[in-house]
């Protein structure tokens, strides 16, 4: 049981940490766009970003949970492998979404949205349209901060197997007290508390920039509310 738990707890602050690291790559992208800006509140953005963060963080907490419970229930290492995989996509997913909303705003100065994504349905147009720099930023950050988040995950989180020494039937007992339990948890960090009103963009709204609002809002949350619209 407390393999499980210290797992979903490394899980999420890693998810954090890749998130507040994308986030320092945005701004890397976006200089021009700070000049003029002071330095605390640009730095301002990484604490601002924290609710969408965690609940983007909860969201994608949610297979590899589910896929830790059955290697925890049917005590079988192969449930493990799934879920090494299932992060391994996540990462990647996250890390196309932040870059290549990183080389959108360069252009349009707009976070990724339907409408940019709608583009995609003809990826000639967007390759011609797009300049050489672009293409290589988002293919480049894409691979190469996604394979080192992926070897941090690795070494930092990972684990082979969540083993137990106690019966078949103890053990499903309990897993199914930790399914209830943590993902009533992760659920509740999902939706940002049990407030009247489930977690919205605005609450990382915090400046007259428009570029440090939009910095703050964690990339694959703004994308997954545009699209339920």
């Amino acid at each position: 049981m407390r393999a499980v738990i210290v797992y979903l707890i490394k899980l999420y602050f890693f998810w954090l940490l890749l998130f507040a690291c994308n986030r320092l790559v945005f701004f890397a992208v976006e200089h021009r766009m700070l000049a003029g800006i002071p330095v605390h509140l640009a730095l301002a953005a990484f604490r601002y970003a924290l609710p969408l963060d965690s609940s983007t963080a909860c969201y994608s907490l949610a297979i590899p949970f589910l896929l830790l419970m059955a290697a925890y229930i049917s005590g079988r290492s192969g449930w493990m492998k799934a879920c090494r995989y299932s992060v391994l996509a996540l990462i990647f997913l996250h890390c196309a979404t932040a870059y290549g909303e990183a080389a959108l705003y360069t252009e349009w100065q707009t976070k990724l949205n339907y409408a940019a994504l709608a583009h995609f349905a003809n990826p000639s147009e967007v390759f011609r349209s797009a300049s050489a720099f672009l293409i290589i930023l988002f293919f480049g950050l894409t691979i190469l901060l996604g394979s080192c988040y992926y070897w941090v995950y690795l070494k930092a989180v990972h684990r082979k197997t969540i083993g137990t020494s106690i019966k078949s039937s103890r053990r499903i007992a309990i897993g199914a007290a930790l399914l209830a339990a943590l993902g009533f948890l992760i659920f509740t960090g999902i939706r940002g508390g049990w407030k009247r009103f489930p977690i919205s963009l605005s609450i990382s709204y915090y400046s007259v920039f428009p570029v440090l609002n939009d910095a703050a809002v964690n990339p694959a949350w703004g994308l997954l509310f545009n699209l339920k619209q």
